[in-house]
């Protein structure tokens, strides 16, 4: 039987949600059915060498060379004299448009032709794939992820996604894919002619394998004496870390006995740090940095918090759902669907009060009161439910 060929781009393999969620993809297509593609920037990132190994991973120097940022992109079309070219990505920055065949189309239009049965730009961000896709691939099914929450001109916050520029490249797509219900339907209203391409695959998960990383050890840093709280992500303003030590300060002064523990790294590390430092809460939070292996934190906590600002489809808090975690997080795109509307976990407006008085509300419940949320939080909707398995 003739395989299918897949093309799947992607930026980098570095440690995140949307990795882990492709990496999950990647292990589901049985390489006896499928050839795998993956084209990526460069070889960067903690994930790289947890790609499955029948996945054939390329490289392209017109990529390559030019990065991931129009900025690059500019100056590479400076040094190469091509004038006319700069202009009209400066035009465009200036503009705060984002139409990728302005930005990108100088590099894409030197890449190879070829032809698969199904081509994925796997991250929206990565516009310049997006563009290769819809010029330089001919597939019977062209595929667009879209994994953060969709806005039509500049962003507000960080991590939303703004489509304005791109609706001509993605005349050429078959499936336009939200990772939530939420982002697909927000982005069939904001481009109506796509709506019938519009449709929702939830990110994968690997159940089992988180399960039996969680076993692997215990960890040191907590204490069976005081309340373990976790947050896991990225250190950066998304994810809202920066609310945590005042959180603490409220939480203290409501005399709760905790220590809260943050896994990731990021560029707002030294300013988190800083925070701890000045409110003298180097007892209460400890940031972990980055663990290729964050499950026994998951395991082993007590609650689970998120402050996110913006999400689409929030990996972490589907993590800690696997271990029947309370969850307590902030309001953003997807949660009502991952929490089945509070009845599965707290949802709280983001600031500094109502988060500790989700957790003051959570910390104290005894297990039958916990067991009512967890009735209703593993999985809250069977689609996504059919997406872990």
């Amino acid at each position: 039987m003739k395989k299918v060929r897949i093309l799947i781009c992607h930026s980098r393999m570095v440690v995140g949600g949307i990795e882990a969620a492709l990496l999950n993809l990647m292990k589901r297509l049985d390489p006896d059915l499928y050839d795998i593609d993956l084209l990526l920037i460069d070889d960067k990132g903690e994930f790289f060498d947890r790609i499955p190994k029948y996945v054939n991973i390329f490289f392209d120097e017109n990529i390559k060379k030019l990065g991931n940022t129009p900025k690059q992109v500019f100056f590479h079309e400076l040094k190469k004299f091509r004038l006319v070219s700069a202009v009209k990505i400066l035009f465009c920055r200036l503009k705060h448009s984002g139409d990728p065949e302005v930005y990108y189309g100088c590099c894409v239009k030197k890449m190879p032709r070829k032809q698969y049965d199904i081509a994925i730009n796997y991250n929206n961000w990565a516009s310049y794939f997006a563009l290769y896709i819809d010029k330089c691939v001919k597939a019977k099914e062209k595929l667009f992820f879209l994994h953060n929450e969709p806005v039509y001109n500049r962003c507000v916050e960080e991590g939303q996604y703004p489509i304005r520029g791109v609706e001509k490249t993605l005349a050429g797509y078959t499936r336009l894919v939200g990772v939530s219900d939420s982002v697909t339907k927000k982005f069939a209203e904001l481009l109506p002619q796509y709506a019938e391409k519009c449709c929702t695959i939830y990110n994968f998960i690997d159940v089992e394998q988180i399960k039996a990383k969680a076993r692997e050890f215990y960890p040191k840093e907590f204490s069976t004496q005081t309340i373990n709280i976790l947050s896991v992500g990225r250190l950066v303003a998304q994810k809202n870390f920066i609310v945590i030590p005042e959180v603490c300060k409220i939480l203290l002064e409501s005399n709760v006995k905790f220590k809260w523990f943050i896994v990731g790294d990021g560029p707002q590390k030294d300013t988190i740090k800083a925070e701890i430092g000045r409110n003298n809460l180097s007892d209460n939070v400890v940031l972990l940095g980055t663990k290729l292996n964050p499950y026994p934190y998951f395991k082993y906590c007590d609650v689970y918090c998120q402050t996110s600002i913006s999400e689409a489809y929030c990996i972490t808090v589907a993590e800690a759902r696997i271990f029947k975690k309370l969850v307590v997080s902030t309001e953003f795109m997807g949660i009502d669907e991952q929490l089945n509307n509070g009845e599965g976990g707290i949802i709280v407006e983001n600031n500094s009060n109502a988060i500790a008085a989700g957790l003051i509300k959570a910390l104290p419940l005894d297990e039958c009161e916990k067991e009512k949320y967890l009735e209703c939080s593993e999985f809250p909707n069977l689609v996504e439910k059919n997406s872990a398995d």
